[in-house]
């Protein structure tokens, strides 16, 4: 048995309709679900956020304010045994949740979403992460992390030029920046579609009509733990019919070889 686990950024609370969003959700088939860019999901007591968990049949969920309108919820198939939240030291938020596992104990997944305006201001966020996360020996992070891994095949040069054509700055102007992923690589965490060599885009979708992501990018990421390596199964970027349209990200779906008591 294995355990699924999606992030996806939305879009602005899922302002390309949230009925085929539902769907998308139901066909990433997760056992637990991060939406990232939430906004106003928590407004009228949560009431959008509870009709939308009945209708995906992921009965728990949770739902984790940000600074900004950019709230990120959760939603799941097994009640977890914690529900957080951290706002301090983010830009948005960051929503962290744990399960117990038959196989290996408590397993820790925190959802974020890092700051869209620059690099430094993304490592504040990060290290500040990594410091939360001492706590909890085995951790999963995903979400849309607004960066990119020096890992992935980019022609950087070109990329650079695309980059000032469009007057995209928040991956660095006069070189590329990595600090992000690196830093999270120095810390022992993984990237596992890297460590998959399973590269694929999570920007832009058919649907986007945004100039910061009309560049073929990989900004959402899944990252482990190192005692999590032997766990992992596979992770996949979900393309084609509703995830096309139902936001302008493309949601990340990783599977690990654990299961939930």
């Amino acid at each position: 048995m294995s355990f699924k686990i999606a992030s996806y950024n939305i879009l602005k609370g899922g302002k390309n309709g949230l009925e085929q969003l539902a769907q998308a959700v139901i066909d990433m088939e997760a056992d637990c679900v991060g939406l990232l860019e939430a906004n106003n999901w928590g407004k009228e007591n949560e009431a959008l956020l509870k009709k939308f968990s009945k209708s995906t049949q992921l009965p728990f969920n949770y739902f984790a304010k940000a600074n900004t309108d950019y709230d990120i919820v959760c939603l799941s198939k097994t009640k977890p045994q914690i529900f957080t939240s951290f706002k301090n030291g983010f830009w948005h938020t960051a929503l962290l949740t744990i399960f117990q596992t038959k196989e290996i104990g408590e397993v820790t997944i925190i959802f974020v979403h890092l700051n869209p305006k620059s690099e430094k201001e993304r490592m504040i966020e990060i290290k500040n992460l990594l410091n939360i996360l001492k706590q909890y020996p085995r951790a999963i992070i995903m979400g849309d992390l607004n960066s990119l891994s020096p890992h992935d095949p980019y022609n950087r040069a070109a990329l650079l030029q695309d980059f000032k054509n469009q007057q995209i700055a928040k991956f660095g102007s006069n070189t590329i920046l990595f600090d992000v992923v690196q830093t999270l690589e120095e810390a022992g965490f993984l990237d596992c579609m890297s460590h998959k060599n399973n590269f694929s885009f999570s920007v832009p979708t058919p649907a986007n009509i945004d100039l910061a992501h009309s560049i073929p990018l990989r900004i959402d990421y899944a990252f482990i733990t190192g005692n999590l390596v032997p766990f992992l199964k596979n992770i996949s970027v979900k393309t084609g019919g509703l995830f096309d349209n139902a936001s302008d990200h493309f949601p990340i779906v990783l599977e690990m070889n654990f299961s939930l008591l």
